[in-house]
């Protein structure tokens, strides 16, 4: 006999549901998981609710020391040179650029 109303763990929201009611997917190298129907719909069918948040990342004023380039970016790389160790937050102005 089988057990057809199992319990599982959303991923998204963490609260346990039964497994009729959530939908299966393949998270990017970490296996098959859980989300419920309410957290699909909350996120439209997109990627996870928790995946999500970590890849909106903010732009950042930055500035390149070598390139003397000021630029904004969610990577912090600099476009010109490719690199990213000579890199600050800026709060660069003209002044300081022809100073």
């Amino acid at each position: 006999m089988a057990i057809l109303d199992s319990k599982v763990n959303c991923y998204s929201c963490q609260e346990t549901v039964s497994k009729r009611n959530t939908r299966l997917f393949n998270l990017y190298g970490r296996g098959n998981v859980y989300e419920c129907f309410s957290c699909f719909k909350g996120n439209k069918g997109g990627i996870p609710h928790i995946l999500s948040q970590s890849k909106e990342k903010q732009k950042q004023d930055l500035f390149c020391n070598q390139c003397r380039y000021k630029f904004s970016s969610r990577r912090a790389v600099c476009p010109y040179c490719g690199k990213s160790a000579n890199l600050v937050e800026s709060n660069v102005t003209t002044v300081d650029l022809l100073g």
